[in-house]
């Protein structure tokens, strides 16, 4: 993808995040389930983006968005359909968090999302082959056809970048 288009993704989807979340929640019981559907959609757009051109980034993002809720959905009902109901009733449900906390993380998705957009395109391309898609560096050297001392630069030099709003996150 030419850097212009992929610029003009991240930027849309920055723009756009709770748009994409707000026409979502009508597929799901709950807000954060939309919010997890976007999650996941970024995610994919930074893992694979789109090579050709896109004309209309908003209109590209919620159709992404869109076909994601329906997967999420169709997999959740067949999940209800093979487990019992009582079958996480022994399990302890972890607190749900407040308006507070939602909007904090979705600030720092924002941020992330942001910040790794804006790494050069090689460091970010190794970033999100190792953090996210668990790719060995050894694999991604091979990949990208650089050495694997490259490659550890890269994530160093991109967790560099990245670590003052992961930690920001963590904090209580």
């Amino acid at each position: 993808m030419k850097p212009a288009t992929e610029t003009a993704l991240i930027a849309a989807l920055v723009e756009s995040y709770e748009a994409l979340v707000d026409r979502l929640r009508w597929r799901f019981a709950s807000h954060n389930e939309a919010r997890d559907v976007v999650h996941d959609a970024c995610l994919k757009l930074l893992e694979a983006p789109p090579q050709a051109a896109i004309r209309n980034p908003q209109a590209f993002l919620q159709r992404v968005a869109t076909h994601l809720a329906i997967d999420h959905h169709r997999i959740e009902s067949g999940r209800r359909r093979l487990l019992p109901l009582d079958a996480g009733a022994d399990v302890e449900q972890a607190p749900v968090s407040g308006p507070e906390e939602a909007c904090e993380g979705e600030q720092t998705l924002r941020a992330l999302l942001a910040a790794i957009g804006d790494l050069p395109p090689r460091c970010r391309d190794v970033f999100i082959l190792h953090k996210l898609n668990d790719v060995p560096q050894r694999e991604i050297a091979r990949r990208l056809g650089i050495s694997q001392n490259m490659v550890a630069k890269h994530i160093m030099r991109a967790m560099q970048t990245l670590r003052p709003l992961i930690d920001a996150d963590s904090r209580p």
